[in-house]
């Protein structure tokens, strides 16, 4: 039942607290009846109209939002119909992306998933039939918690797809066929065992970046490091927020110069590294991580902060950074401030027209200027936010938000997590910065995306489709039959491309959703 207002505060899920359950390897079993053929699927995009869903959040700044949607709308998506329904492998504990019509696969549209257990599958998005599947750690004998939940991500050259595997390895495969190119996979950590490829991998022209946390329960020696790889000649440069000072891959063993005796930092966001693409802004080209325990000295120790790095031919560079006053209260209850990625504002008007929004495990919304994180100009510095407030239905904020921009309401941030959607509306006139709750539903919810002034976000057996300007429900999977609504739900999260809907879920299917 809907609960519209009035949040009735349900027990948080943290990163110790989930179970793997969705590990168990599954056979593969492809059931599409005849009548889901997508020729007899009305209201579908036109050929010339198709577009892409490349990466997780649409785009290198994870905004979340699918510009070009057209085909679902306020007015269409109380039509929408299970389409097909697959089995994986593996789950997928994280979202798929979609090429269309890609270079050697003309006229189809194309989804991509990988598994916990590191295999990214193609998939005909018109059929649900399996075009290619990969296998990474076939013939490996991997620990059972050893799994990645990063979202797969395509090259803008549209022939290849870079996926993570729990080896601690990125592979570069043909769109077409699935074959590994040339000289690929690229090592990312160097003690897989601790550190997880756990969020999405992100591109930004021929340069690819990867973070990595550690495993459920914060054991071993983990650091959580960004690493940017060349797409053309693979060559790799670091930033470790432990131990800064070393731009290498760090070791687990006490030897050579690349140790780090503090550990336990980690980048867990859901959207990993974001790229500031704001137009005009003083950041642009930048990138943003987010981190989740470990300690801080302001000088090579970044625990539980916001780092805005530049990347230069040489090296990555820490440009500023934001550290919330209580950081050391954060690291030790572990209440991440890094438990989900900035979200980047598009510009506002006022003393302050580049804000960021930064979510946490501590109940907190905290507002920041991303061109002086800390208001001190340049990083080390402590506090500095300009403005805080509680989460509208409380509880910690494990996923990805995004804002739009109304015309009659400006800009409006939506953020989601174990107790509800919450929209709040963006103010900062006159120097003074604000976030004022717009609506609020109950009802849990992962990552969300928005396309065409629709809202989507799935939760345990639901999937959900609300009007972004005042939060009512105008579709949900659970009004189906028992086995056409999707099922349980970790970190999953849907995709809106096409006139279609793609979700998987913990119990290891993925859906199609679309208009009869």
């Amino acid at each position: 039942m809907l609960e519209v207002q009035g949040a009735t505060r349900q027990k948080p899920t943290g990163k110790r607290r989930h179970v793997l359950a969705w590990c168990l390897a599954l056979c593969i079993v492809v059931s599409v009846a005849p009548s889901m053929a997508i020729a007899q699927h009305r209201g579908l995009a036109p050929e010339s109209q198709l577009a892409d869903y490349p990466t997780f959040g649409y785009d290198p700044g994870r905004s979340g939002i699918n510009p070009l949607e057209r085909t679902l709308s306020t007015g269409s998506v109380g039509r929408l119909a299970l389409l097909w329904k697959i089995q994986l492998p593996d789950a997928a504990d994280s979202s798929a992306i979609e090429l269309s019509s890609p270079p050697g696969l003309p006229g189809r549209r194309v989804i991509f998933v990988t598994t916990v257990r590191g295999t990214t599958m193609a998939v005909d998005e018109q059929t649900g039939r399996r075009l290619w599947s990969f296998e990474a750690t076939r013939g490996q004998s991997l620990a059972d918690y050893r799994i990645t939940t990063a979202t797969p991500a395509a090259d803008p050259s549209r022939n290849w797809i870079y996926a993570a595997s729990p080896d601690g390895r990125i592979h570069k495969l043909a769109v077409a066929t699935g074959r590994e190119s040339a000289g690929w996979p690229v090592t990312v950590t160097l003690h897989p065992q601790d550190e997880k490829l756990s969020s999405a991998i992100n591109v930004y022209g021929q340069t690819l970046f990867v973070t990595t946390s550690g495993y459920v329960g914060d054991f071993g020696h983990y650091e959580g490091h960004l690493v940017a790889i060349d797409t053309r000649s693979r060559a790799r440069q670091v930033f470790n927020t432990l131990c800064s000072q070393h731009t290498v891959l760090l070791a687990e063993q006490r030897r050579g110069p690349n140790y780090c005796t503090d550990i336990m930092s980690g980048v867990w966001a859901r959207g990993g590294a974001i790229v500031d693409t704001g137009k005009g802004s003083p950041t642009q080209g930048q990138l943003f991580i987010a981190t989740g325990n470990g300690p801080f000295n302001g000088r090579t120790n970044w625990g539980d902060s916001v780092l805005s790095l530049a990347r230069s031919p040489k090296r990555i560079t820490l440009r500023d950074s934001y550290t919330p006053a209580n950081q050391a209260d954060l690291n030790t209850n572990d209440a991440d401030l890094g438990s989900t990625t900035p979200i980047l504002l598009p510009k506002q008007p006022g003393r302050f027209p580049w804000l960021a929004v930064q979510g946490g495990k501590d109940n907190l919304l905290r507002v920041f200027n991303r061109a002086n994180l800390s208001g001190l100009h340049g990083p080390g510095h402590i506090g500095g936010e300009l403005a805080a407030v509680d989460m509208p239905r409380g509880g910690e904020m494990l996923t990805t938000g995004l804002a739009v921009v109304d015309r009659t309401l400006r800009t409006v941030v939506i953020v989601t997590n174990g107790n509800g959607v919450s929209a709040l509306r963006v103010s900062s006139d006159r120097g003074k910065v604000s976030l004022r709750r717009l609506w609020s539903v109950s009802g849990e919810a992962t990552s969300p995306v928005e396309a065409n002034g629709v809202l989507y976000v799935a939760g345990n057996s639901s999937l959900r489709a609300l009007d972004v300007r005042t939060g009512h429900v105008l579709w949900s999977s659970d009004s189906l039959a028992a086995s056409r609504s999707i099922g349980t739900i970790h970190w999953q999260s849907p995709i809106v491309v096409n006139g279609m809907i793609i979700v998987p879920d913990a119990d290891g299917s993925l859906y199609a959703y679309g208009l009869r």
